[in-house]
């Protein structure tokens, strides 16, 4: 659903994100949202409650339903009255980071991603996210920052070791390529070796 931005190595353009939004994280695959507990409570004529009565189960169902069906629109408008009517909702911000990312506003979803890790600091998918679209802006200095950021917060997270070294890559940086390879080969020797193709491949 939308939380992760993670694996975004395929050449950093494709806004399919995988994520988790919950904690806080958007894409390379595939971004998505946290389980919520509970039903959703829509009326039975499709329009949904009150603001004042939704709770964040419901929020955060009505936007995996409308990010599975791609209306990046709908999302948007869904998130925005999320965030406001919850500011202090991490998620809230999570979900209109990604719908602006999805509709390529990235200042926009820039903005949204710096609220996310404001409220909650220790979100390290929002983190991540940051650096995926700092990262496609091709502020690498930004890009790294942010995704150091999540690495503090979650330092096994390979798809954050790779997002990372491949901004040292495309940045030109080798000593960070060399030293996100080794880490790879330490934690996984799988995704080191995806990481080494992708990095030869765009040589």
């Amino acid at each position: 659903m939308f939380w992760l931005i993670t694996l975004l190595l395929p050449a950093m353009l494709p806004v399919a994100a995988h994520a988790a939004m919950n904690g806080g994280s958007a894409p390379g695959s595939a971004i998505s949202l946290p389980a919520a507990s509970g039903s959703l409570a829509p009326q039975d004529n499709g329009e949904q409650r009150p603001v004042s009565l939704r709770n964040h189960d419901e929020w955060l169902k009505v936007s995996q339903s409308l990010e599975e069906a791609s209306d990046w629109k709908g999302m948007l408008d869904w998130c925005q009255q999320w965030s406001k009517r919850e500011p202090n909702d991490s998620s809230a911000w999570h979900c209109l980071g990604y719908g602006y990312l999805n509709v390529k506003q990235y200042n926009d979803s820039i903005a949204a991603y710096l609220q996310t890790v404001r409220v909650n600091p220790e979100d390290a998918d929002g983190w991540s996210n940051l650096g995926f679209v700092y990262a496609e802006l091709k502020r690498y200095n930004d890009a790294v920052e942010s995704y150091l950021h999540a690495l503090r917060i979650r330092p096994g997270d390979v798809d954050c070791l790779s997002d990372l070294g491949f901004v040292y890559f495309m940045s030109g940086n080798r000593a960070g390529v060399q030293e996100i390879s080794e880490k790879l080969r330490r934690l996984s020797p799988e995704k080191a070796g995806e990481f080494l193709q992708l990095t030869t491949q765009k040589q």
